[in-house]
């Protein structure tokens, strides 16, 4: 009620054992559950996953650095290939590194403030593109309505 995204995913990660891994979801996206088995193909490292749909000032987006791994992940990326879709995953291995980066953060910080801290420290993230399969963010009505029909098509296969 009184802090962002930063602080809520410290205190799930403070929860959890520390030899395991974490994917941590914004709670407003809805997806195609086959993003989970992209997830788990690469399990031995950190994933945001990712589109490379055209993406709006609202949208957090993502560059690649030399390494092919993400060096900037926010709402205001230079020239960015594309929208972090809001589903990551954490190699245990990064946890302790990440939860202190998320310390770090202000309250008012989303957890994508932490992912930059962790890329400063030179954490990697790698980008896991989910192409396309189906995934939208529900921050308006319309994408309710978007959302729902989303849901219809994934229930009709």
């Amino acid at each position: 009620e009184t802090t962002n995204t930063s602080k809520s995913l410290l205190r799930g990660l403070e929860m959890i054992d520390i030899n395991e891994d974490a994917i941590y979801i914004n709670g407003d996206v809805v997806f195609d559950p086959s993003i989970n088995e992209l997830i788990l193909n690469y399990r031995d490292q950190n994933l945001i996953c990712v589109n490379n749909a055209r993406v709006s000032e609202e949208e957090v987006k993502y560059s690649l650095g030399k390494d092919n791994t993400i060096n900037y992940l926010s709402k205001t990326v230079n020239d960015p290939l594309g929208e972090a879709v809001g589903i990551n995953y954490l190699n245990h291995r990064y946890i302790n590194e990440f939860k202190k980066c998320l310390q770090s953060c202000s309250d008012n910080d989303y957890h994508e403030k932490a992912v930059e801290l962790a890329i400063e420290k030179g954490i990697k993230f790698y980008p896991a593109n989910i192409g396309k399969r189906l995934c939208i963010e529900v921050d308006f009505e319309q994408d309710l309505k978007n959302a729902a029909e989303i849901w219809k098509t994934l229930s009709d296969e």
